[in-house]
């Protein structure tokens, strides 16, 4: 126990004579870090920068495709804050009769050849509510995804996405179909 106390007056000792070696101080003002964090989102697409999804290769005499796996959608935002994911109408819409139900289609390589499908999450077709705005819908009141940002960077919140792919409502000609649908993140 005498070594402890030893050991203590010595180190205060050295530190008193450390301080001694300054002859003066003054105050001439203070520092006030700050700093301000907003509210944010990313966004992050299984497959690049836009939902793509090869569904793969298929004779002409297919059958339509049910729920096959269309990408996925990750998202980081702030822990609290609620947001809304908006999936475009992608490049190769058309206005079904008229009528403001917007029909996304893959086009082939010949301009002609498309085939028709649906992005959906939880069965339900995604877009907005605004068929003749930049955000479109597949069918009429197609909402977007809400949910609520937990705030994890790491272990992003991940929405699968499925489609249908109506093949027998195609040309059915041999071709390469491709599209590219652009999402979203909105935030108050």
């Amino acid at each position: 126990m005498k070594k402890i106390f030893a050991a203590l007056a010595a180190g205060a000792a050295f530190l008193a004579a450390a301080d001694s070696s300054f002859a003066g101080s003054v105050s001439g003002g203070t520092l006030e870090p700050i700093i301000v964090l907003e509210n944010s989102c990313t966004v992050a697409v299984a497959g690049g920068g836009a939902v793509g999804q090869n569904f793969g290769d298929w004779p002409t005499t297919a059958a339509n495709l049910t729920n096959a796996t269309a990408g996925a959608i990750k998202i980081a935002c702030s822990n609290g804050l609620g947001y809304r994911i908006l999936l475009n109408a992608g490049l190769h819409s058309i206005d079904f009769l008229g009528m403001g139900m917007i029909v996304r289609n893959m086009q082939g390589v010949n301009p002609a050849n498309n085939i028709p499908y649906t992005l959906n999450y939880n069965a339900a077709a995604v877009g907005d509510n605004n068929p003749y705005g930049t955000y479109t819908v597949t069918m009429p009141n197609a909402p977007g995804i809400s949910a609520t940002g937990n705030g994890d960077t790491t272990n992003l919140q991940t929405y699968d996405l499925k489609a249908n792919v109506s093949i027998s409502s195609s040309t059915r000609a041999v071709d390469v179909y491709t599209d590219t649908v652009a999402v979203t993140v909105q935030w108050p």
